[in-house]
């Protein structure tokens, strides 16, 4: 009896740390990446009066969205974590039947009584690309990065949904910072996957081994901000806002072997973000 009651302690921490998995967005890092482009992009289209409260809207719609992917994924049986007991079912179902009112409420009133239509490209735009990432998780672990990569697509699209609210157009400057945010989420996504593995190489001809495809990846990050501002697409000054980080990648190099402190890497990443955030908008006001 006392073996059993020991077991049943055990077991229902677990069970509740499994349903709360189920139920709330567990990749912490996807909040920064979700809303500091929002924010940015809104500071960019300079909000006035008239266009305050469609932003608010428009982020509780965003927050709502990205909170109801977790349980409905979870009770469809795509995502990651899969409901499977009657009670998991029923938690994961009442949570998305409650968060998918307000969230198709909010986005009606933005696209049909306020007139943002292009919204519903953006929104098309978005679910192509969760779709894709749903596919890619099928292949397992090989393909993790690629389906984050993805992933962070749909997430920096809230960029161009900020400015086109705030600004009352979707134009090819709301697209610039959209893919501004997006090379910049996949410089972070592609950073956190090579210090996870490389967490406990010696080598320094094995860790730049390693490395080559991310330095690559900074190279390439670094051509298209140039080519966006040789094209009038983002600002001369827009590669400022991408220095901290190719720093940090180079200055990682010197520091490799290291353990790694999963929650101190996630920090400093936020902070990379908000930086990020902070140096985008001053390039976008500085052009003006």
């Amino acid at each position: 009896m006392a073996g059993a009651a020991s077991r049943l302690q055990t077991q229902q921490p677990q069970t509740n740390e499994r349903l709360k998995a189920m139920l709330v967005p567990r990749e912490h890092g996807a909040w920064g990446l979700l809303f500091i482009p929002l924010m940015a992009a809104a500071c960019i289209g300079k909000p006035e009066d008239r266009s305050l409260l469609d932003l608010l809207m428009l982020t509780m719609a965003t927050l709502t969205l990205f909170w109801l992917r977790t349980p409905l994924e979870a009770y469809l049986g795509f995502g990651l974590m899969k409901a499977r007991t009657a009670e998991e079912k029923r938690a994961t179902l009442q949570l998305s039947l409650l968060l998918m009112p307000f969230a198709f409420f909010t986005l009606w009133i933005l696209i049909f009584a306020h007139h943002h239509t292009g919204l519903l490209l953006i929104g098309a735009l978005v679910g192509a690309a969760f779709a894709v990432q749903s596919v890619l998780r099928m292949f397992g672990r090989r393909m993790r990065m690629m389906a984050q990569m993805v992933g962070a697509i749909g997430l920096t699209a809230s960029a161009a949904a900020a400015y086109a609210v705030v600004t009352g157009k979707l134009d090819a400057k709301a697209f610039a910072i959209w893919f501004a945010c997006w090379l910049f989420a996949g410089d972070q996504i592609h950073y956190v996957q090579l210090r996870m593995h490389t967490a406990k190489v010696q080598s320094n001809m094995e860790c730049i081994r390693r490395a080559r495809h991310f330095l690559l990846g900074q190279l390439i990050m670094i051509a298209a901000v140039c080519a966006a501002t040789a094209w009038h697409l983002l600002p001369t000054l827009a590669l400022a806002a991408f220095v901290p980080i190719v720093l940090r990648g180079v200055f990682w190099l010197t520091r490799r072997g290291k353990t790694v402190d999963v929650h101190w890497l996630g920090v400093t990443e936020l902070l990379h973000g908000i930086t990020f955030g902070v140096l985008l908008v001053s390039t976008f006001l500085l052009y003006r």
